[in-house]
C-alpha cells in the first residue's frame, strides 16, 4: 500500500477531473491525502481521501516548490 498526496487549486475545473482517479486509488488500497480549499472538503471525503486545507495559494506554492 502506497501513500500519495494531491495538491490542487480551488477551482472546479481542476478539482472535478481528479476525483475518479482518487477514488480508484483508494479502492486499490492506497492512502491519499488531498490538499485544497475547504469548499471541496465534502467532495474529497466522498472520494475517501483524507482532506487537508491550506490558507492561501501562496502558502500552497511554497509547500510544493519551496520559498
Amino acid at each position: 500500500m502506497a501513500k500519495a498526496f494531491f495538491f490542487n487549486i480551488r477551482a472546479h475545473g481542476h478539482m472535478n477531473p481528479t476525483f475518479p482517479l482518487v477514488r480508484e486509488l483508494v479502492n486499490r488500497g492506497e492512502t491519499i491525502t488531498y490538499y485544497t480549499g475547504e469548499e471541496f472538503q465534502e467532495k474529497v471525503e466522498t472520494a475517501r481521501a483524507e482532506f487537508r486545507t491550506y490558507e492561501s495559494l501562496g502558502e500552497g506554492v511554497r509547500f510544493q516548490f519551496g520559498d
